[in-house]
């Protein structure tokens, strides 16, 4: 079950500046976006996770669901946040900016109930490439 619930939220995603906003420190900016998203999984608002990446081009993608744009977003988050999980940690480790892309990877973990309504835990790896 932890492997799933790994897969669940370890994801690439491209996103809008929405995500990612903009100090200049690119670590910062990284962190601002990632508990941002955190705290849109926490109140497991879907419309605003699917808000946070381009309407057209925006990506996530796990082992259970893939969608790109904001309708096929919306639908992988709803599904993603009624597991009711909780994000209980997230934190940016590197950031690069390469002309008008950002790429940054962190850490986050996770808690909730299994189907079987046991505690379950989880942790694992982000990558969010954007263009702020």
């Amino acid at each position: 079950m932890n492997k799933a619930l790994v897969a669940l939220c370890g994801a690439v995603a491209l996103v809008s500046s929405g995500a990612t906003a903009a100090p200049t420190d690119a670590v910062a900016g990284c962190q601002m976006g990632a508990e941002a998203w955190n705290d849109a999984f926490n109140k497991h608002d879907a419309e605003a996770l699917a808000n946070m990446y381009d309407a057209k081009t925006g990506m996530f993608s796990n082992d259970f669901w893939t969608g790109t744009g904001h309708d096929a977003l919306l639908a992988g988050f709803k599904k993603m946040v009624a597991a009711g999980l909780t994000e209980t940690s997230v934190k940016c480790e590197h950031a690069a900016r390469q002309g008008d892309v950002v790429v940054s990877d962190g850490t986050y973990a996770l808690s909730g109930k299994a189907p079987d309504g046991k505690d379950v835990s989880a942790t694992g790896h982000f990558l969010v490439v954007a263009t702020p």
